[in-house]
């Protein structure tokens, strides 16, 4: 039995976590043996899990000092292939791995747009990491990230000689394409208003404080619409603040941490994402799976890889609410169409994204 090791900062609630728990879960459910190494305890993704992957969390405590928990992993188990997540952690995975002297494939998976990351976190350790990854990164036997446009930007940020792979996120399941929930999952579904889902960490790069600029718009032409905010994180308070300061307490609703967001974008009418800076958001291919009306700021050009057109969605400026605003009022008056969710959700299928991620990493069987 082949043994795949996946590095992973936690699996709290995230985009990064849930593409690696579908990978763990293709691959454990396919006879390989699977071992998650976190390096922060949030568990909010364990619950989605298979029973039979191997999590270890780390008690390193300070972000940088997990060297040695790697190390001491990749050294002792001998694994197959090693996937690492998220680049300021994928800097300390391709030490330890060298540390190691592991021959197993390394392969480090880049989740964002990286220049305009750095660009605008505050973060020491992170912006370190970034600079020190054009010298790291070269050693490892695979460099990948999540859409052309982000494998683009990696190759030519940290001016990298070798290729970099563009792996789509395993987002959709077979079986999603005909879910259906067994209840509704929130009393807003049941106000006979157009529902609006937002859905993301409450943190700066989301902007949701451009989300609620534009229901403000809404509001003042009478547009009739109630919005869920699903998702938690250090800017709540702030949010909260907002709602209140522009009199939408009445038509929004902060839901938190949610595990089964499935069921909301099933009900809900349009799926809004307001990101500053997104790698490929996978929100929007699990609505695109769910027949939203997508719309999205130009927060990358990998948008473009989901919403290629305005049949499938609408791309409007960032930072731009009344053009925000506009996009959803006409989007309230659309249906969704199940034509576009038979040409556009294939490629994020979480079956064939699993065996590409082995065929980089060597391992598909002859």
């Amino acid at each position: 039995m082949k043994k795949i090791c996946f590095v992973q900062n936690s699996l709290g609630f995230g985009g990064v976590e849930s593409v690696t728990v579908n990978l763990a879960n293709y691959y454990v459910q396919n006879g390989y043996d699977v071992t998650i190494l976190c390096l922060k305890s949030k568990t909010e993704m364990l619950e989605k899990l298979d029973s039979k992957c191997n999590v270890i969390f780390s008690s390193a405590g300070k972000i940088y000092l997990n060297i040695p928990f790697l190390w001491k992993h990749f050294f002792k188990n001998k694994y197959d292939a090693v996937i690492s997540s998220i680049d300021f952690i994928n800097v300390m995975s391709v030490i330890a791995y060298k540390l190691s002297l592991s021959k197993a494939p390394l392969l480090l998976v880049s989740h964002t747009k990286l220049s305009a990351f750095y660009a605008s976190t505050k973060w020491k350790y992170a912006r370190f990491s970034i600079k020190l990854a054009r010298y790291v990164y070269p050693f490892a036997d695979v460099i990948a990230s999540v859409s052309q446009a982000s494998a683009k930007d990696l190759k030519q940020f940290l001016e990298l000689k070798k290729d970099v792979d563009v792996l789509y996120n395993p987002v959709i399941k077979q079986q999603d394409l005909s879910y259906i929930p067994l209840k509704k999952p929130h009393s807003a579904f049941d106000l006979n208003k157009k529902i609006i889902i937002s859905c993301g960490r409450l943190e700066e790069e989301k902007n949701h404080h451009l989300f609620l600029n534009s229901l403000k718009v809404l509001k003042d032409k009478k547009v009739d619409f109630h919005a869920l905010i699903l998702g938690d994180g250090s800017l709540k308070q702030e949010v909260i603040q907002q709602i209140d300061d522009l009199g939408l307490a009445l038509d929004v609703s902060l839901t938190g941490f949610v595990n089964n967001v499935v069921d909301y974008l099933y009900y809900a009418d349009m799926l809004a994402l307001h990101s500053n800076y997104e790698g490929l958001p996978t929100v929007l291919i699990e609505g695109l799976a769910q027949e939203c009306n997508l719309i999205s700021t130009d927060c990358t050009d990998a948008i473009r890889e989901i919403i290629p057109n305005h049949k499938v969605g609408l791309i409007v400026e960032k930072n731009n609410a009344a053009e925000l605003a506009k996009a959803l009022e006409v989007s309230l008056l659309k249906d969704s169409s199940q034509e576009k969710l038979k040409q556009h959700v294939s490629k994020f299928l979480v079956k064939d994204c699993a065996e590409k991620y082995l065929e980089v990493l060597g391992l598909c069987e002859k």
